[in-house]
């Protein structure tokens, strides 16, 4: 007869009715009378269907699989648990149920066996120990069957061990670990009075020597950062912590505990039951909710925390009972507080940086004088990684923490990302490897570069297969950035390298997957020909998908990195991606926006296989498709000023209201801004101009950052020919200098010293020397000694010099690091800084130093000649190409080259980059870098630090119309302006007056005078040039030229000058983060998000990003939900997007008025903004008001409220 088949959402007086109930639809959390309706149904011959993955329902639930599962609150009365764990696979990659497995999981079986067993030997095919410690762990605490009985045959065990790092637990000690696994179970349930400590915790841990001081100590928590908070004390094993009075916003619950706030004994929470051997216990961390009075003893001890949830408020609160363990807190430990801290007596010491904590063994530190430069690295670490994920720096730190022994492989993500001792114990006589800063900064750390880069993981670019390879991309980057090593060349790529040529002979996709060394090669060519920049624009596109739209499974996560990547590097890399094997499908074969771009089959040549067809890629990416023109042609000067000032108009346009461009997200914090700076102040823009003040005040207002920054920012100051900057000139000359490193060249400044970091460090140094502040002797001595181990080895016959045109020297680079290789952009640097220190030095500078440094220029200069290009970067593949050839304008402008080999050098490199500039107005790779490299060779920057100040074309450069004797005024827009003459006849010349007459009318005015002398004989060698100071307001710049009682006159160029003290209001970052929502908000929602730009962007303090309604939402509201109550005077709302190109007409819609409802409040504020991108708008209240939420509703907008962009970069309560 077929039985009766129903489901458990049935009524519980209809079970009856069925034979077999299957668990379909049962309540989510069962109550006990259901429980128990259960029990009697199968107590009375029903049967129940059941099944469950029992540790994927934890891992969503976040609840206790023992005590909680609902399925063993029925089953666990009846004998039948669900564990934690998984089976292995036992049978071709999978797990066979042909045979009933069950009996080996029998724990009662198993029992029954050992205790009919006695004292007698155990035989070789005695069942295994594990499934009766794994009961014991299973077990609900009710259990009355089982239970009892093991700790009634573990209590009759003779001598059990305790397992510890020298004489580890495995398999065979079975009863040992039975034992172990009971005390573990129940040490819970001894009143803490009577806890005592485990054997073998004084061995892992460790101990706390009897003489150790307890302390009592305050602490002050202030909750921004969530996660383990680190007090520098430990407690030691069974000994007792208490918990005295706490001080909180936020009032107990009902069981008197602090909402958001826990207690933390211990940081090795990596479990061991599943191990084959326990060196030490296998679980000895404890976390309890926070409350006054609490009291902790462990048989284990360990390092204190308090543990900060999301919505944890600050919190004051004493400590007592541990003792005092290492602690460096980067900031705030000085030298003095860390000569004493490294002492104290915990066995686990803790170094707190900006965004991550290393916890390694006290040992390892007792030597060691200053973690600053470990920690920062590792800060680096973070940074970059994060960098190149196009995401923020998570709120909560990462860490690291060392054990004997971890969960599962080598070292594994999470967090904490566990790892083995080895990387954290100071071992024959080395430094801990974690915290030797050189051998980092030269090697780097792959296994941890790789945990960390799995927590920067993202599944939507991640497919099967690629679990282990696309974080690696992140070891890659850490690698180049921390220290040095190039990406394609990493050791731990090179050795997968002839696997993958062997791979590519026969390409499979399951291989493929099966093997991450071989698949990483396919992502670091891309990284290879395409740069970074490429990875975090692509990585960028997906934090803009919304979640309905990011791909689900592998195929749809294939095709997606493909077309994102193609589309980002503008060539269709389906080829490519053939080439390796990976499968197609309609959907990307059929892709008709790709099928519009070029397509590229990536460069083999490292496999053995003939160069790709068709134009060289570039990391030049973004640029037009059109091959350079071969043709020498001769560019217009028309040509390079338009294309100059659509540069020009670009770099305004992407100036943040801050003042800042593109540092949110950038590895060199304050870099790209002092380069946009910088770049505007050569190409003409005047120092009084509101974009240049911005810029200069926002980089004044930034702490110190990397050497690449801190150099360009002094190439700026210089370039403003501002005297009032030159104390700020000195701060940065000092700390530079400071930085300078023993082999006279400079890192950034953590990390290995390199030959590009060291230009800009040079340059920097030039520029104040320039300023009247001399950098001292022995810097520039010990650079250009240091400059020489850059040079590159070379067979190459000797060739004439570039510079005298005499002298033979053989063809030699310069290379990024010593022993690399010789590249273009390297070279020209090593050129640039030898001409630097020969200048600095001047002609104290002799004998042998000097003739080396001459040698090396040279050599360098012979090399670029003989290896020519405009098109690339030489020796670089696709790395760096305008980065080259605005080194390239630096060369051959010192050394008053206009040939090179041949070429003219500046005419094919402006004929490329006319050609290559985008419509608007940018280039291409990292936009506003790749356009500040493109605008400094076409305005030929270097040439007036060379010439005084003589131009051939630039930005902004007016020319007048010849008069009919031909002479022309040029005018070079600036801070001085820059004005000279053309003449064709100069025999008889005697003076050059400049002037100047009002626009609108009025006398002019003399703004300098240019006599010829009569000693001079070669009249066409002198510069009839001036800088002169004009005045504000419009212009019409002419000159006078007299020649032998004769005065002609030219055409007239217009000219004008902003207000140096016009005022301007703007979103300042720095100073309003501090007042912001981010700092006690507790929930933020919004109608809808365009992309990435969702609700908590408003509140993040963080003006470069912004909350952003969606095309189609026609009536955008904002919630924010505060966990505490606060007195509020003052409310202010900036606008979505705050480039100053967007004040007044921008592109983007802003909002002009709206509705706020404070609190619970009926009547809402009305709301009238300025619609100024670039301005706040502030509600401020006669008297505080007491808030708990706002709520704001759109209302009206300066344009069509569908379009993208209407929203708030930040909201703020005062």
């Amino acid at each position: 007869m077929k039985p009766k088949v129903g489901k458990l959402s049935l009524p519980i007086k209809q079970w009856k009715n069925y034979d077999v109930l299957i668990w379909l639809d049962a309540p989510e959390y069962p109550n006990a009378d259901w429980v128990k309706s259960l029990q009697k149904y199968v107590r009375q011959g029903g049967s129940v269907f059941m099944g469950s993955c029992p540790w994927g329902w934890a891992q969503l639930s976040g609840k206790n699989i023992r005590e909680e599962h609902p399925m063993n609150q029925v089953t666990a009365i009846m004998g039948v648990v669900l564990a934690d764990g998984y089976c292995d696979a036992n049978q071709d990659g999978g797990y066979a149920v042909s045979k009933n497995q069950a009996g080996k999981m029998h724990a009662g079986q198993i029992l029954s066996y050992y205790q009919e067993l006695g004292i007698a030997a155990i035989p070789v095919d005695a069942p295994a120990y594990y499934p009766l410690v794994h009961a014991v762990e299973s077990i609900p605490s009710g259990d009355m069957i089982l239970l009892p009985a093991l700790l009634e045959y573990a209590s009759k065990l003779e001598n059990p061990h305790a397992p510890n790092p020298k004489k580890p637990l495995g398999i065979k000690d079975g009863a040992s670990r039975l034992w172990v696994a009971l005390k573990s179970r129940l040490w819970k349930d001894i009143p803490v009075a009577k806890r005592v400590a485990f054997l073998g915790a004084d061995d892992f841990p460790g101990a706390v020597s009897a003489s150790a001081k307890q302390v009592a100590e305050k602490f002050t928590f202030d909750a921004t950062r969530p996660g383990w908070q680190s007090t520098g004390l430990y407690l030691a094993p069974g000994k007792t912590l208490r918990v005295g009075k706490i001080k909180s916003e936020t009032k107990p619950d009902s069981k008197g505990q602090t909402q958001g706030w826990s207690l933390r004994v211990g940081c090795h929470r990596d479990t061991l039951w599943h191990k084959s051997s326990w060196p030490r216990w296998p679980e000895i961390t404890v976390e309890l909710p926070l409350s006054e009075g609490l009291e902790i003893r462990t048989p284990w001890g360990g390092p204190v925390y308090l543990v900060a949830s999301s919505d944890a408020q600050p919190l004051e609160l004493t400590l007592k009972g541990a003792v005092k363990a290492p602690l460096f807190v980067l900031g705030q430990t000085t030298p003095r507080e860390w000569e004493k801290a490294q002492t104290a007596p915990g066995p686990w010491a803790e170094i707190v940086g900006n965004e991550c904590v290393l916890t390694v063994p006290s040992s390892a530190v007792r030597n060691l004088a200053d973690p600053t430069q470990a920690i920062t690295f590792w800060d680096g670490v973070i940074t970059s990684h994060c960098e190149l994920g196009a995401e923020d720096i998570p709120l909560r730190k990462e860490r690291f923490v060392a054990d004997v022994l971890i969960s599962a492989g080598y070292m594994h993500s999470g967090y904490p990302v566990m790892t083995h001792l080895d990387v954290a114990e100071a071992r024959d006589g080395q430094m801990a490897h974690v915290l030797d800063v050189e051998r980092l900064r030269n090697e780097g750390s792959w296994g941890h570069f790789h945990e960390w880069g799995h927590n920067r993981q993202k599944s939507s670019w991640t497919f099967s297969g690629t679990g282990e390879v696309t974080c690696n991309l992140f070891s890659l980057h850490a690698g180049e950035i921390m220290s040095g090593i190039e990406p394609w060349e990493n050791p731990w790529l090179v050795g997968q390298k002839e696997s993958a040529i062997k791979y590519l002979k026969k390409p499979d996709f399951d291989s493929w997957k099966g093997n991450p060394g071989i698949a990483l090669v396919v992502y670091a060519m891309l990284q290879r020909e395409f740069g970074w920049e490429a990875y975090k624009r692509v990585f960028s596109k997906y934090h803009e998908l919304a979640s309905s739209q990011q791909p689900k499974n592998d195929e749809e996560k294939r095709n997606q990195f493909i077309i994102f990547f193609s589309q980002t590097v503008r060539r269709d890399l389906r080829p490519l991606f053939t080439r390796w094997g990976w499968p197609e499908n309609d959907a990307i074969l059929n892709h008709s926006a790709l099928g519009r771009l070029t397509p590229y089959g990536g460069d083999f040549q490292w496999a053995g296989y003939a160069p790709p067809k068709g134009r060289r890629v570039t990391q030049d990416w973004a640029t037009q498709d059109a091959s350079p023109q071969e043709s020498k042609r001769l560019v217009e000067v028309s040509a390079v000023n338009e294309a100059i000032d659509n540069g020009v108009e670009f770099l305004l346009s992407t100036q943040m209201a801050d003042g800042s461009w593109s540092d949110y997200r950038s590895s060199y914090p304050n870099g790209q801004t002092a380069l946009s700076v910088y770049t505007l102040l050569k190409c003409g823009i005047p120092s009084s101009h509101r974009a240049i003040r911005r810029g200069l005040s926002y980089l004044r207002r930034q702490p110190p950052a990397k050497t690449y920054s801190l150099g360009i920012q002094m190439m700026a100051i210089e370039a403003s020919h501002e005297e009032s900057l030159l104390p700020w000139m000195k701060e940065l000359q000092a700390l530079l200098l400071d930085w300078q490193q023993g082999s006279g060249m400079w890192s950034y400044p953590s990390g290995a010293t390199d030959l590009s970091i060291t230009q800009y460090a040079a340059l920097g140094l030039w520029s104040a020397d320039k300023m009247g502040l001399k950098t001292p002797r022995k810097a520039w001595q010990n650079l250009a000694k240091g400059l020489r181990s850059y040079l590159v080895d070379s067979q190459n016959s000797a060739k004439q010099s570039a510079v005298t045109g005499k002298s033979s020297v053989p063809a030699r680079g310069f290379s990024y690091r010593p022993g690399g290789t010789a590249t273009g952009s390297m070279t020209a640097a090593g050129v640039a800084v030898a001409y630097l220190c020969e200048d600095a030095l001047g002609e104290k500078f002799r004998g042998t130093p000097k003739q080396a440094t001459r040698l090396a220029r040279e050599a360098g200069l012979a090399w670029l000649a003989e290896n020519f290009a405009v098109d690339h970067n030489p020796g670089a593949a696709a790395s760096r190409h305008l980065y080259y050839l605005y080194g390239l304008e630096r060369a051959c402008n010192l050394h008053g080259l206009e040939q090179m080999a041949n070429h003219d050098w500046y005419q094919e490199g402006a004929a490329w980059l006319l050609d290559h500039q985008l419509e608007a107005g940018h280039w291409g790779g990292t936009c506003e870098t790749s356009t500040c490299f493109a605008l400094l060779f076409l305005r030929r920057a270097t040439l007036e630090a060379v010439t005084g100040g003589e131009r051939k074309v630039g930005a902004s450069q007016r020319n007048s119309k010849p008069t009919e004797s031909g002479v022309v005024l040029h005018l070079a827009q600036g801070e001085p302006l820059i004005l000279w003459v053309e003449v064709p006849e100069v025999a008889s010349l005697e003076r050059v007056r400049y002037m100047a007459r009002p626009k609108k009318g009025g006398a002019s005015r003399l703004l300098k005078e240019v006599r010829i002398p009569a000693t001079i004989d070669d009249l066409e060698a002198f510069r009839f040039s001036a800088r002169v100071n004009c005045p504000e307001g419009d212009w019409l710049i002419y000159a006078e030229i007299e020649a032998f009682l004769a005065v002609e006159t030219t055409t007239e160029v217009e000219y004008s000058k902003e207000s140096s003290n016009a005022k301007f209001g703007f979103i300042d970052s720095i100073v309003k983060r501090e007042n912001n929502l981010a700092r006690s908000m507790a929930q933020a929602s919004a109608s809808a998000s365009a992309g990435g730009h969702d609700p908590s962007h408003a509140i993040d303090g963080q003006f470069h990003t912004s909350w952003q309604a969606p095309v189609g939402d026609k009536s955008p509201r904002f919630e924010i939900k505060l966990n505490q109550i606060m007195r509020v005077s003052e409310i202010t709302f900036a606008h979505a997007r705050t480039k100053l190109a967007d004040s007044g007409e921008g592109q983007n819609p802003r909002v002009t008025k709206l509705h706020l409802w404070l609190g619970s409040s009926r009547n809402p504020i009305v709301v009238d903004l300025n619609p100024d991108a670039s301005e706040e708008t502030t509600v401020v209240f006669s008297k505080k008001k007491k808030i708990r939420s706002l709520r704001i509703e759109v209302l009206e907008s300066t344009d069509d409220a569908e379009k993208l962009g209407l929203g708030f970069s930040e909201i703020e309560l005062q």
